[in-house]
Formats: C-alpha cells, sequence, structure tokens
C-alpha cells in the first residue's frame, strides 16, 4: 500500500494543530480559575467596596470601612500592596445592579460587599458577578452561589454548632437549651441541635424566653425544681427543717444563645437552684462590653465561643461590642482579597474572625476559639480551638428582616 507522504505530513500538522489549539483554548479557560467557585486573583489592582455607609446600617458599613482601612494602610506601610480603594455608598445607591456594574467598567478585579441580604440576593439572581466578589452576609439556605460569589458573614448559626462541637469534645452528652423566642431564636437551636444529635449528643430539655418573662421562674421549670425537707444540722434551731432545691439530674450542660442581660443571670441562678455541676456554653452573643465588675462575675465559667479579636483582648467585655466585629470582618475582607488562594489551604487563612476556609456554596467557614471566663476582672482560660463547623447553612431578640445586617 502506498503512502502519500504529502497527505500523511498535512494530516499530521493539522492534527498538531488542532492539539496545540485545545490546549491553548483549555490553559486560556483555566489560567484564572482555581478549583473552587471562584477566579484567582493574586493581586488585585482596583477593590471596589459596596457598603452602606449612611442611613440605618450606616454604622455597620463604616465599622466595616474602618476596618479594610486599617488593614489596607497597614499593608502599604509595610509595603505589602499596590492595590487601589474605592467607596460606593450603596445608601444612597439604591441600584445595586447598576452600582456593581459601574464599578467594573471603572476596573474593579474585586469587590468587596454589600451587606445587607436583599442586595447579595439581588446580585445573585442577575448574572452579573463577573470578578471574586466577598459578600458580608449570606445567601438564603435553599439559594446556591453562582461562581465568583463568596459568603463571608459572623453567623450566630455557624457558632452554635461549633459550641455544639466544643461541648461534645468536652464530654457534654446531654443538653439543656435557652434560646429567645421567635424565628432567630429558633435557628440557632436548631443550628445547635443539627449539630449536636449528629454527634450523638441528646436535648434532654429546651425553652424559648420570651420578651419580659420571669427568667427565674422558666429556669425553674427547665430544671424541673423539686424541694425537698432536710434538718437544720445546728442544735440551737430545735427540730427545724428547711428546704432544699433539688433540680433534674438528666442533664449535664446548659446551651445558652442570649443577650448579655439575660445571659448574666442564668449562671447565678443555677447556682441558686443547686445545678452547678451543668456545665454553661454560649455563644458570642453573651459577651457584652457594658458589664459592671460584678454582672462579668456573674459569667464566671461560662464557655464562650468567639473570635480571636475578641478573646485575644486583655479585656474582652471592652472589646465584644457589634463595631468591634463588624471592625475585624473589614480587616479579615481585605486581607482575603490579597490571599484568596489560601482559603483552599489546608491550612486555611489564620484572620481576625477565625481560621477561614471554603466550604459548601462557596461560604467561608470560620474557625473559632472557646474560653472560658475565670475572673471577674475578666481574664481568660483554656483557650482552645474547636474543630471547623459544617455549616447547613439588639433587643432581647437580634432583627431578623432581610435589610438589616444580622451578626448577632
Amino acid at each position: 500500500m502506498k503512502i502519500n507522504l504529502v497527505t500523511l505530513c498535512r494530516a499530521t500538522s493539522i492534527a498538531i494543530a488542532c492539539l496545540l489549539t485545545s490546549c491553548a483554548l483549555l490553559t486560556s479557560s483555566t489560567r484564572h480559575q482555581s478549583n473552587s467557585g471562584f477566579d484567582l486573583v493574586k493581586r488585585p489592582k482596583h477593590i471596589a467596596l459596596l457598603l452602606p455607609l449612611s442611613g440605618p446600617l450606616g454604622e455597620a458599613g463604616q465599622a466595616v470601612r474602618d476596618g479594610v482601612l486599617a488593614a489596607y494602610y497597614q499593608a502599604k506601610q509595610q509595603q505589602q500592596t499596590t492595590t487601589s480603594v474605592n467607596f460606593y455608598n450603596t445608601t444612597s445607591n439604591t441600584d445595586i445592579i447598576a452600582l456593581y456594574n459601574r464599578t467594573l467598567e471603572q476596573g474593579a478585579d474585586l469587590v468587596i460587599g454589600p451587606l445587607d441580604k436583599s442586595s447579595i440576593l439581588r446580585l445573585a439572581n442577575a448574572g452579573v458577578i463577573k470578578v471574586p466578589t466577598l459578600v458580608l452576609n449570606e445567601l438564603p439556605a435553599n439559594k446556591s452561589a453562582p461562581r465568583n460569589l463568596i459568603q463571608f458573614s459572623l453567623m450566630q448559626t455557624a457558632e452554635a454548632e461549633q459550641v455544639a462541637q466544643r461541648a461534645w469534645q468536652d464530654g457534654m452528652r446531654r443538653a439543656l437549651l435557652i434560646v429567645p423566642a421567635g424565628q432567630w431564636g429558633a435557628e440557632i437551636g436548631q443550628a445547635f441541635t443539627h449539630a449536636w444529635l449528629a454527634q450523638g449528643g441528646t436535648i434532654a430539655d429546651k425553652i424559648a424566653l420570651q420578651n419580659g418573662q420571669n427568667v427565674n421562674l422558666a429556669l425553674q421549670q427547665l430544671l424541673k425544681v423539686e424541694y425537698l425537707e432536710e434538718d437544720l444540722k445546728r442544735p440551737q434551731y430545735g427540730k427545724k427543717t428547711q428546704l432544699i432545691p433539688q433540680p433534674r439530674q438528666d442533664a449535664d450542660m446548659v446551651f445558652m444563645a442570649l443577650t448579655p442581660g439575660l445571659a448574666r443571670q442564668i449562671k447565678p441562678l443555677l447556682q441558686f437552684y443547686y445545678a452547678n455541676n451543668l456545665a454553661v456554653y454560649t455563644t458570642s452573643l453573651a459577651l457584652g462590653s457594658q458589664a459592671t465588675p460584678n454582672e462579668i462575675l456573674d459569667m464566671q465559667n461560662v464557655i464562650i465561643c468567639d473570635m480571636p479579636w475578641i478573646i485575644n483582648q486583655s479585656q474582652p467585655h471592652a472589646r465584644a461590642d457589634q463595631k468591634n466585629r463588624l471592625y475585624a470582618l473589614g480587616m479579615d475582607a481585605y486581607a482575603l482579597s490579597q490571599n484568596l488562594a489560601e482559603l483552599n489551604s489546608a491550612r486555611g487563612f489564620i484572620g481576625n474572625t477565625g481560621t477561614l476556609q471554603l466550604g459548601a456554596n462557596n461560604k467561608i467557614n470560620r474557625q473559632l476559639f472557646c474560653t472560658t471566663l475565670n475572673q471577674a476582672q475578666s481574664q481568660l482560660a483554656n483557650q482552645q480551638p474547636v474543630a471547623a463547623a459544617n455549616s447547613t447553612h439588639i433587643t432581647e431578640e437580634p432583627a431578623t428582616d432581610d435589610n438589616d445586617y444580622v451578626a448577632f
């Protein structure tokens, strides 16, 4: 059989050309993509921040902005960045889609924000996310995040899951739950319960506190306190007896997700009802910044899971307000913009809000520290990281309106 060398060479050339073209196309399509749900930008040149800098969410947006600027100027001073940062006020620019597109037209290759849930949902539905966009809240649980939309928030549900993990690590197995009444309290309770039952724990009982409810009576009912007569062991009283509280014995811990004013009542009441054997765990919500020394003493031996930015302060009670937490969120948002690849590393990104790693649905999981309040001076002991949560997602009850930033 004769082989036409010209034909063979031509066919070979075409095959090689096609192979090279395919490789070039493949390289082009993956050059800027990571294996996760966002494109890698090693060092963004232009960052756009979409934040509410006035109006009802103005203080929250300003706290995030201040944290971003603190991290930016620190990096600039250390000559670690050449990035430019531009701020856009989402309060005065209400069309979030048009504003987002404008930032891209002006050269933004990474976006931080928005802060409110409704704007984030509109962006996700509009199909306009073309560059890595670090939104500072969460999409609804049933909504998939489009590529390049990364969810970074301070939601208490994730904290509740980590409290469940820490309590299990400590050997606890039977929990009592105290949460606020309403949807927010129910979500926190469900997050803890889901993580707790998945490990093999049991829920002995739970209560949902209403605003204005008698906390003393509610805790007495939760503990199923009975009173037993006991002889006074002092001869001068003759044969008199006294009533001794006898709480239930089928639990070894209490999980509470309460604001500081309510949280500070729980530990003293447990002592009053002879339930000192119950370990008490809580989320960062309970660590208020306006506590007096006596009120801090009421939280002694309570185990709190919180961000390193708060825990590592010499007096964390003085720093544990919403502005400080959002300030830390801003610092980490900027630092992440310079180090997105670390979200996918085994070590994760070590930040002020926790150790950060990318989880399901482009949601950043925060690994917190859990610590024990052990003195009236608010000294902290036994700081331990807790395993990263597998997230399934102020008045006495935090706001839950879609336009509010719900961090606590």
